[in-house]
């Protein structure tokens, strides 16, 4: 389940990452300049906001998938040891 979980963080950080400059699109054809300014902030927040998220998600991908491999690793050693091999 953790190599799964792992996988599937992985898949949303690529996603996250996948998803620049879109907060900005069309800011070019609104007409009223507070509103396209507004949306500019919001897309400049976005995007900063976004990097941190997608940073996050990958660490905690990679943990995950890092600590269902050590959880094999340590599991398969302990039934070594009961079965007398270590």
């Amino acid at each position: 389940m953790l190599h799964d979980a792992g996988r599937s963080l992985l898949v949303v950080h690529q996603e996250f990452e996948g998803a620049r400059d879109v907060a900005d699109v069309g800011g070019d054809v609104i007409a009223h300049d507070r509103l396209r300014d507004r949306l500019h902030e919001f897309a400049t927040s976005w995007d900063s906001r976004r990097i941190e998220m997608a940073t996050m998600i990958e660490g905690l991908g990679q943990a995950a998938k890092d600590a269902a491999t050590t959880y094999e690793r340590i599991e398969s050693e302990l039934v070594a040891a009961m079965a007398g091999e270590k």
